[in-house]
């Protein structure tokens, strides 16, 4: 399902990611583990083409990310192109980066419905759905600001899948 290739990554004459070749299958889980500064945020930010390797690609079901072939060359897709390969790749950042000023359940729907173009009503499904699988239906009409670090981190991922 996502596959990266010779990811590599400099910054300036730092060499950061130094040759990662990784594949994931549909439903494996896989944990990126490592000291702080050892390149996980950039690896993960590159899986969303948030930043370009300096070197490699990185397939979603096949098809690159970052590039597609035109005569032969290798062309950086354009925004509306990402977005495609965005709506399917979600992320947890470590600050959860929820909308303060909407419900639990409200930041769930956000991207569904405006990214993905689901209705509202099965958008609404999906989300407690997953407010389940994280144990916490019970606070989809709070804020995030009345929920402790780890709810939060619960909601943050929940809308990940979403």
């Amino acid at each position: 399902m996502l596959q990266l290739a010779n990811i590599k990554k400099s910054f300036n004459e730092k060499k950061v990611i130094k040759g990662i070749d990784l594949s994931v299958r549909k439903g494996e889980v896989v944990v990126i583990v490592g000291p702080s500064g050892s390149g996980k945020s950039t690896l993960l930010r590159m899986m969303n083409a948030l930043e370009y390797p300096t070197e490699g690609d990185i397939r979603l079901e096949g098809e690159s990310i970052l590039y597609k072939d035109i005569n032969g060359k290798h062309i950086s897709r354009n925004d509306k192109e990402l977005s495609k390969f965005r709506a399917e790749i979600g992320m947890v950042f470590q600050g959860f980066h929820l909308f303060a000023h909407k419900t639990v359940l409200e930041n769930i729907i956000e991207g569904p419905i405006h990214v993905r173009k689901i209705k509202r009503e099965q958008a609404i499904q999906e989300a407690e759905y997953l407010l389940k699988k994280v144990d916490l239906l019970d606070k989809r009409d709070q804020y995030p600001h009345s929920l402790s670090g780890g709810q939060q981190q619960r909601i943050a991922i929940a809308r990940a899948l979403a």
